[in-house]
């Protein structure tokens, strides 16, 4: 028992000093599209998401097109896009010199096509729209006889996840649904503080018996763990590193 005690505290130290000290494997917990293949050579790749209205009986994926610059389509609806690492996000690698892309759900040879097809506006891409996801607003705009709904450009983290901040991480996703932020709140006092952190670290100590809905909460890096690493994200995340 003095052994486990003595090891205990141990670890408890480590922790704390960690707390002052952020490691450098807890600073690089940033969503990505690292599970993805590399970008190719000469190339911005550009992610889309797409709301379940883009697809029907006729068409379950998403095309991009655009009329110049290189590789340029030579007719509508243009590539098929690559599926990405969630569902309804695609991404495709356009050459640096195209300055302009249209978003669509690939139909093809569709009698009353205007019926089923969906699609952007002209897209301009020229400036810091590498990395970035669009996202397909729910709204839509009557135009020529078709739906071409607004989008709006994100920073992408990777897993769904998007925001307005340029280095995010889930805390940082706009997408409502996903609730990051609130799995950080292991207390369920509705907020996230330090406290939060002490309980991970609380945890791993083998002070504090965890129930499976704080395990849950407790992996914030969404590994499928609760390690330091979860505890430290915490706290960069509050001290705005």
């Amino acid at each position: 028992m003095k052994l486990k005690r003595a090891l205990s505290i141990l670890l408890v130290s480590i922790m704390m000093f960690t707390f002052f000290v952020p490691s450098a494997l807890a600073s690089e917990v940033v969503l990505s599209d690292s599970t993805l293949p590399e970008i190719k050579e000469g190339c911005n790749r550009y992610f889309f998401l797409a709301n379940d209205s883009w697809f029907n009986e006729y068409t379950n994926t998403i095309g991009i097109y655009w009329w110049e610059g290189t590789d340029a389509c030579e007719e509508w609806p243009g590539y098929i896009a690559n599926k990405a690492d969630a569902e309804n996000v695609y991404y495709y690698d356009v050459p640096v010199d195209v300055r302009d892309i249209i978003w669509n759900n690939y139909l093809i040879g569709i009698s009353d096509i205007y019926s089923y097809e969906m699609r952007t506006g002209m897209m301009g891409v020229v400036g810091d729209f590498d990395g970035k996801i669009a996202v397909a607003r729910t709204e839509w705009i009557d135009n020529f006889d078709q739906y071409w709904p607004p989008c709006d450009w994100y920073y992408y983290y990777g897993n769904g996840c998007y925001g307005d901040v340029k280095n995010g991480d889930y805390t940082d996703c706009l997408c409502k649904e996903h609730e990051h932020y609130l799995v950080s709140d292991i207390d369920n006092d509705g907020v996230v503080t330090i406290l939060d952190a002490t309980f991970i670290q609380r945890f791993l100590a083998l002070i504090d018996i965890f129930s499976d809905d704080q395990k849950v909460k407790s992996d914030v890096d969404n590994d499928g763990e609760v390690t330091i690493t979860d505890a430290t994200t915490i706290q960069l995340k509050l001290a705005k590193l």
